[in-house]
């Protein structure tokens, strides 16, 4: 007699479910090796096709939700999202949830098959999408039209072209160096050339949508990045830096590459490649976290291309580590005049005495295109200002009137220099495009006669992105901010009352949660606090005033009975500060909150005050420590 479909069922379910584990234990095994970075000598074999689609379950990026994927969620399944964990993992908890769990699967296997979407955005370095739409519909009106008719030229000559650029070809450094690392000779013309040619053939890419642009560019990133014989090397020892080599040109390397890349986010040609480009980004920015520079033009050309890679990535601590390293260098680097410390007295090519204007403004060259990255991500440092007063604009400001003069009447000339005459050329001017774009209506707007403007290591073709004719908000960016996401619970009862700086103190209501910003100043956000800390108020102090060492620093009204933790950094071996102690009624806890600065704790010392004024001093730290910040409960 025929078996029902019941019975059938029942007969084949048990091998279904038996067969489905078996699948996730192998896939288990087996996943490690799925995400594994694929080696640079096969790439060149590689010919992949993508259709269009987008989900958010194609965790390994390869443009299809597919058994891979499913592996690198096997593998990663029943795991807890934190600070640290890695991208692979963030990707793995589709949902965003804080769990890698059954409903990813569900997600997964919802979308199983299906081919991610391309819509030709990219990773916000420079431009966005809405962006690139705002110059293609200008590119009839001057000066755009100009840059526009240049880009296209060389876009064009690069096409006919069959040169390469690689920092092997040029003989290398002296035999003690690695020839596969960038050095200052013909290295560096090298790397000039093809940021030239690269953001020529990208741009006129995403402009046009024309794709033989975008293949000859993608053949270049290959040669320079990627293809064995040829990829540039990250300098990684004191031997490999003789013959010239240091970090100042290695953002020459690296920049162009990385933003021109982003712009090719989603280009079909490149996905075979994509995963492999990014492992070489993030070895050159490893490189730069690692480096030990002071304060000058290598300094914040570091601080750039950690910027730069950490936006192509979407790797918020590395965005963090750039825009809260960029944020103290200002504080050091700019003068309440405007001046830039490290380089206004430094002699300008080709003389051998003169002034520092010329250097000042290749300072401000990177300066602003580093305001132009964090801007697509949340951060503001065009308007950062400084405790002595000084910001991008001030020092802008500062320079210009040398610049338009030749560099007579230059103040930081040293003694028994010769005046170097200064004049009106593309390296001096171009900072002050972005900086007519950004501030709309100010001088500089018209007080530019060279147009169009190319800003060397990175953005480019500035007047015909950046000017104002085409620069517009960023109110609509794809790419998520990295100000906290948690909405703070009003506060009542609780006001501040007077504090020993002009700098900002905030109180947050609820704002002791993870992902929340712990200064006022600085993008440091909480990665661990116990439990009972969790929803209280907090008071974001500013990092800067750590070195505030008055018996009273901040003074707080509460209308009724509280309990205040000051979160004091645990990394200091000395003394705490005499009002802090327990003969002034302060009780050590015991308790730590980890921060996301290289998970960083702060030690919980409470004290319970009866309505009415409380008075908290301050700490006397140097600037290797952070300053304390309060929890009102």
């Amino acid at each position: 007699m025929p078996r029902s479909l019941d019975q059938k069922l029942s007969a084949i379910l048990p091998l279904m479910f038996g067969s489905l584990c078996l699948f996730f234990i192998t896939i288990s095994l087996y996943a490690p090796f799925f995400h594994k970075r694929t080696p640079i000598s096969s790439l060149n074999t590689q010919d992949v096709s993508y259709a269009a689609g987008g989900l958010a379950a194609d965790i390994n990026d390869d443009y299809t939700v597919d058994i891979f994927d499913l592996g690198i969620l096997s593998a990663n399944y029943g795991k807890t999202i934190t600070v640290g964990s890695s991208d692979i993992e963030r990707k793995a908890d589709i949902n965003a949830n804080g769990t890698v769990d059954v409903f990813d699967l569900g997600i997964l296997t919802g979308s199983y098959g299906q081919h991610v979407q391309q819509n030709l955005s990219n990773r916000d370095l420079f431009l966005n999408e809405v962006q690139i739409n705002e110059i293609k519909s200008k590119l009839s009106t001057e000066p755009m039209k100009t840059a526009y008719e240049e880009l296209l030229q060389r876009a064009n000559t690069a096409l006919s072209s069959s040169t390469t650029y690689s920092v092997t070809f040029n003989g290398g450094p002296p035999a003690a160096a690695d020839p596969h690392i960038l050095w200052s000779g013909g290295d560096l013309k090298s790397a000039r050339s093809l940021e030239d040619t690269l953001t020529a053939l990208t741009l006129v890419y995403r402009l046009t949508g024309d794709t033989k642009y975008a293949d000859k560019a993608v053949s270049l990133l290959r040669v320079w990045a990627l293809n064995e014989d040829t990829y540039m090397k990250p300098i990684l020892n004191k031997e490999q830096e003789q013959g010239g080599n240091n970090l100042l040109f290695m953002e020459y390397g690296v920049v162009p590459p990385v933003y021109n890349a982003s712009l090719l986010e989603n280009y079909p040609g490149w996905q075979p490649y994509k995963q492999a480009f990014y492992s070489w980004a993030r070895s050159m920015a490893q490189v730069m976290v690692d480096a030990n520079v002071g304060n000058t033009g290598v300094g914040i050309r570091r601080l750039m291309t950690i910027a730069a890679v950490g936006a192509l990535l979407d790797d918020s601590t590395l965005q963090n580590y750039a825009y809260t390293h960029v944020r103290e260098m200002l504080d050091t680097e700019l003068d309440s005049d405007g001046s830039i410390k490290s380089v206004r007295s430094r002699n300008p090519p080709p003389a051998t005495d003169g002034v520092g204007v010329y250097y000042s403004a290749l300072w401000l060259n990177v300066g602003m295109q580093l305001a132009e990255i964090s801007r697509h991500h949340g951060v503001d440092l065009y308007n950062y200002t400084t405790p002595n007063g000084a910001n991008m604009r001030k020092a802008l400001t500062f320079l210009w009137p040398y610049i338009k003069n030749s560099g007579s009447g230059w103040p930081y000339q040293l003694e028994g220099q010769t005046p170097q005459q200064i004049t009106e050329i593309p390296d001096t001017v171009s900072p002050y495009e972005i900086a007519a774009g950004f501030w709309k209506g100010s001088s500089w707007e018209s007080g530019i006669s060279l147009r169009p403007l190319y800003l060397t290591g990175g953005l480019g073709p500035v007047t015909l992105t950046h000017s104002s004719g085409v620069f517009i908000p960023i109110d609509t960016r794809p790419t998520p901010t990295l100000r906290p996401t948690t909405t703070p619970i009003p506060v009542s009862g609780i006001s501040i009352v007077s504090k020993a700086s002009n700098n900002t103190y905030t109180l947050v209501g609820g704002g002791t949660q993870i992902g929340q910003q712990v200064f006022s100043d600085r993008i440091v956000t909480f990665a661990n606090i116990p439990s009972e800390y969790v929803g209280l108020t907090l008071l974001q102090t500013p990092v800067n005033d750590r070195t505030i060492s008055n018996e009273t620093a901040i003074t707080l009204r509460v209308d009724h009975s509280v309990t205040v933790y000051v979160a004091f950094d645990s990394r200091v071996t000395g003394s705490i500060p005499s009002w802090l102690t327990s003969s002034n009624g302060w009780t050590n806890t015991g308790k730590t909150i980890t921060i996301d600065e290289e998970g960083k704790t702060h030690t919980l010392f409470s004290k319970t005050f009866s309505a009415g004024q409380i008075n908290l001093g301050g700490v006397g730290l140097s600037t290797d420590y952070f300053n304390y910040y309060v929890l009102i409960k």
